[in-house]
């Protein structure tokens, strides 16, 4: 058995899946990966990636709630250690006992959660969550450098993500975003002159903030709220009660903030023409 297969066993053992990627590539070598979030690889493909030690592997964060954080740099990694061992017991504890990677410049951080994490790219930092993947040991980097185990441990549990992440870093982030969403152009169902009137009526009898009666004041005329388009434990979104829009930090639905009107759509998963026609009957 090779290292990759040895590493492929490893975390089969640990119910998380892994993927075959390709030679010094960080793209899958299936034709799609995503069936592997929601299946463990069996014997016989396991088997068949790894016969010879000519791959990647990747590990696919979100099994067992599994969670990788995937700092860009070694100088983003040790900024992560000052605030862990000054900061927070339970990072500070990861840090001394759960799974650490070299990667090609920087450091993966492997640990599990009690509660289910939500994915965040962060500056200097990629948190990984939720059916997204990343390299691991003994992959081979474009560049040619080696992934290599820094700290061979398993994995260790803790309560939350928040837990590990520096609460300024979250906050910059969001910051930057909630920038962004206001900059940006809201999305906009193109309809002929004859449907404007129905379109600025929903817009004035809707209002944003009706969707999100838990609203949190974050600044201005900006909230926080829970996500509705996907399962958010803790507020990843926000809305703006004056330009009367919607975004998600984790840009679960895209990039673009969301009016009344496509909110809607995507919380009922239908069209933006459906829900104009639905919205507009009982007015």
């Amino acid at each position: 058995m090779n290292k990759l297969e040895e590493t492929a066993r490893y975390w089969q053992g640990q119910g998380v899946a892994t993927i075959p990627i390709h030679w010094k590539s960080k793209s899958p070598e299936v034709k799609t990966w995503t069936p592997y979030t929601g299946r463990l690889p069996n014997d016989e493909e396991l088997d068949r990636w790894y016969i010879t030690d000519h791959h990647n592997i990747g590990v696919v964060a979100g099994w067992q709630n599994l969670c990788i954080l995937d700092f860009d740099t070694v100088d983003k990694y040790t900024s992560w250690i000052y605030w862990a061992e000054h900061n927070s017991t339970v990072a500070a504890t990861v840090l001394l006992t759960s799974r650490i990677v070299m990667s090609a410049r920087g450091v993966h951080l492997y640990f599990y959660t009690r509660e289910r994490g939500r994915n965040m790219k962060l500056e200097g930092v990629d948190v990984l969550c939720d059916r997204k993947y990343a390299l691991t040991a003994p992959s081979i980097h474009p560049s040619g450098v080696s992934y290599s185990v820094l700290q061979d441990n398993t994995p260790v549990r803790i309560q939350s993500i928040d837990q590990m992440i520096p609460p300024e870093w979250i906050q910059q982030e969001e910051t930057k975003l909630l920038q962004q969403a206001a900059e940006a152009p809201i999305r906009k169902t193109e309809w002929s002159a004859d449907y404007l009137g129905p379109i600025e009526k929903i817009k004035q009898h809707y209002r944003i903030e009706d969707f999100f009666p838990d609203a949190i004041p974050s600044g201005g005329n900006w909230y926080k709220v829970s996500c509705p388009l996907h399962e958010d434990r803790h507020p990843s979104a926000g809305i703006n009660i004056e330009q009367q829009i919607f975004t998600c930090f984790t840009h679960c639905y895209g990039r673009k903030p969301l009016d009344v009107i496509g909110l809607y759509a995507k919380m009922h998963g239908i069209s933006e023409n459906d829900a104009i026609r639905e919205m507009i009957k009982p007015l």
